[in-house]
């Protein structure tokens, strides 16, 4: 009601499918660029303008991202993620392919083509962002602002806090990509998936135990 350029978008039910929320939202994008926050993650105050600036500079680039700090169990943690020598620019599809998804979608703006638009996949079976950055990342460049300018919420009921539906989701995107890449590419791919999801088990197992150490200082004394 106050401005005039604030578009809302009611859906009645995301159908268990970001990807068809967003599809929705970038169809109905009118400006130059576009921009994804999802319900409980935050912009920092000078996340748009930073990045705008970038884009104006660096006409090469269609997609952009930053860096994150992470919000868990009520406050902001001291860690900002991903670690600097993850992050990738250029025509990145191999490094998100066999590393996996170090892109996290409250971090991006890119470039709005309006009608020639890349869109999400609707799967809700599928990591849709994952499979949305590969998809660019194949035509065009990608860069990143080494700076922390989101904050990216944790939560144990989150998707991506079940290991199990993640690993499922992610197994399914690679699945897309077959017929796209070479055997070699797919094995290596897989190695990484399973080796990332064993560390985020370890830290969910350790994350259990310190939490049941607290429980018994608290009833101990």
């Amino acid at each position: 009601k106050k401005d005039s350029r604030i578009k809302l978008v009611n859906l009645e039910s995301n159908f268990h499918s970001p990807g068809m929320a967003r599809n929705i939202g970038i169809k109905n994008a009118n400006g130059k660029y576009v921009a994804l926050l999802d319900a409980d993650d935050l912009w920092l105050e000078k996340k748009l303008s930073k990045q705008v600036a970038f884009l104006e500079q660096h006409e090469d680039v269609f997609l952009l991202y930053c860096r994150y700090r992470i919000w868990k169990d009520g406050k902001v943690i001291n860690k900002i993620a991903p670690v600097v020598k993850r992050m990738k620019s250029g025509r990145i599809f191999s490094s998100l392919f066999l590393f996996g998804n170090f892109i996290s979608c409250a971090t991006v703006i890119f470039r709005n083509r309006y009608k020639n638009n890349y869109l999400f996949d609707e799967d809700p079976r599928s990591m849709e962002d994952f499979d949305f950055w590969l998809k660019i990342s194949r035509n065009e460049n990608i860069s990143f602002i080494d700076e922390p300018l989101v904050i990216y919420r944790v939560y144990q009921s989150s998707t991506t806090a079940d290991i199990t539906v993640l690993l499922f989701k992610c197994l399914t995107s690679l699945k897309k990509w077959k017929k796209e890449v070479s055997f070699k590419m797919m094995c290596i791919g897989h190695l990484f998936l399973f080796l990332q999801m064993g560390y985020l088990a370890l830290g969910k197992i350790k994350d259990s135990f310190v939490a049941y150490l607290s429980k018994l200082e608290k009833a101990f004394g």
